[in-house]
């Protein structure tokens, strides 16, 4: 072998060394204040809190991650997109073709990841194209050399971080169904606290509440056409059972849930004090309205939310009492149609 040919094998050799030791930098990692995680594209722990977004920008793979990730890494070009339990303040990358990298949070300025927030870590220094292309010109001055036996690359079907694999894909998108809870206030079409418990599937839900109404209409009296004295006197009062089925759709953290329900207005009258009814067959009335409504809500957190929701009662099954007694006040109509709102609390477990 010629000194020429030695040299060039010996460069050859080298190459292999010299594209894997090669060093990625991190440019810079930090908030995208600007950014959010669409909802479709959001993922959940095993608790249903949602997920901080990592966008890595390298031009090279990424073969996995150690640290709180959940589900597999979303390659998209030179963006990988991993995300990440909150409250993770280290992960480490191992690119295909560099040295691992490590991040630490905290040297960045950031306490921790935060859920439902996305961050940029841009990463530079990848001379791997520069090293093939050295490599594919010492080839083709060499033609006779053996080719080099090509290494094999790491298994990307590992994914190493803090929670168990089994539980990575059946939780990638976080649990479908959800119980949740809450508490609010009603205005305008009665007036008093409410309560609701419903169940959520996907974007679907159904719920049931209660509102126990405070206001009341006094002093209602009834006259027979034959008498010549009121045969009945109340002081009436209202509250309301309903269910509802909603769509909820959402913009980062805003959500919005067009709605559809009846409810059942308990009306209910005392008699007035002093008065003896000669009966009571305007005593009780049980009308149904149905209604369309829509709850605009913000997440606080992926737990609790805060919401206003207005709606429009219609009657749909009043009964003779309640037909002929809101003739006689505005405000007992308002109970069966018209206008109202609700806002308060609501829980997510």
């Amino acid at each position: 072998m010629d000194t020429k040919s030695y040299i060039i094998t010996i460069i050859i050799a080298m190459l292999p060394v010299v594209a894997i030791s090669q060093e990625l930098k991190i440019q810079s990692f930090a908030l995208s204040p600007t950014e959010i995680i669409p909802g479709v594209e959001q993922r959940k722990d095993l608790n249903g809190v949602t997920c901080a977004l990592v966008k890595v920008q390298v031009v090279d793979a990424i073969d996995r991650v150690e640290g709180n990730i959940i589900g597999e890494i979303d390659s998209r070009g030179t963006e990988k997109r991993i995300y990440m339990t909150q409250g993770t303040k280290m992960f480490r990358l191992y690119p295909h073709s560099h040295l691992p990298v490590s991040i630490v949070t905290s040297e960045y300025d950031i306490e921790r990841l935060e859920g439902n927030r996305v961050y940029i870590l841009r990463l530079t220094g990848d001379t791997k194209e520069v090293v093939d292309f050295q490599k594919k010109e010492v080839e083709q001055e060499q033609p006779r050399l053996q080719p080099e036996t090509p290494s094999i690359p790491a298994s990307d079907s590992i994914t190493h971080h803090d929670l168990p694999l089994a539980f990575q894909a059946k939780n990638a998108s976080g649990s479908k169904f959800h119980i949740y809870a809450g508490v609010g206030f009603n205005a305008l079409s009665i007036i008093g606290p409410s309560v609701h418990l419903g169940a959520r599937y996907g974007n679907s839900h159904l719920e049931a509440d209660y509102v126990l109404g405070l206001d009341k209409v006094k002093e209602i009296t009834y006259t027979q056409p034959d008498a010549a004295l009121p045969t009945e006197a109340y002081d009436y009062s209202c509250s309301k059972l309903r269910a509802r089925l909603g769509y909820c759709f959402g913009f980062g953290s805003f959500l919005v849930s067009p709605q559809v329900g009846v409810s059942f207005n308990l009306i209910s009258g005392k008699a007035v004090s002093g008065f003896a009814n000669s009966s009571d067959y305007f005593k009780e009335s049980y009308p149904m309205s149905a209604f369309g409504a829509v709850r605009f809500s913000y997440k606080v957190t992926d737990h609790f939310h805060i919401h206003i929701t207005p709606q429009y009662d219609i009657s749909i099954g009043g009964d003779k009492v309640y037909e002929f007694a809101k003739q006689g006040d505005g405000k007992i109509k308002s109970w069966g149609e018209g206008f109202g709102i609700n806002t308060g609390v609501i829980y997510v477990f």
